[in-house]
């Protein structure tokens, strides 16, 4: 019994390294990716241009408020909902122009 369950262990372990090593995994770097979606924006480009180059995962729509502060008023940007990005939704937003304040990815 005890063989067989460190067989099983040694069996996961071997199958956890290889989608580590060979899943891409051990290779990933966010920041990287990032900075070379970034470098490649060119003024000019249309959102749709940009959008092709990588779409974000989450998209979150701001608001421009004023409050008083101390007597007195100053504007404030405040961020919606997080929302998972759909390209249909933010074209159909964006051409309908519900963007007014801006928006983040």
């Amino acid at each position: 019994m005890n063989k067989a369950f460190a067989i099983f262990v040694a069996l996961i372990v071997a199958a956890l390294a290889a989608v580590y090593l060979r899943g891409g995994i051990s290779t990933w770097d966010p920041e990287k990716k990032g900075a070379e979606v970034k470098a490649a924006i060119a003024p000019g480009m249309s959102w749709s241009q940009v959008l092709d180059l990588d779409e974000p995962g989450k998209l979150q729509t701001t608001y421009k408020t004023k409050k008083k502060i101390a007597g007195e008023e100053i504007e404030v940007v405040e961020f919606g909902a997080v929302q998972n990005f759909d390209r249909a939704m933010f074209e159909r937003e964006w051409k309908g122009k519900s963007f007014a304040d801006g928006f983040a990815f």
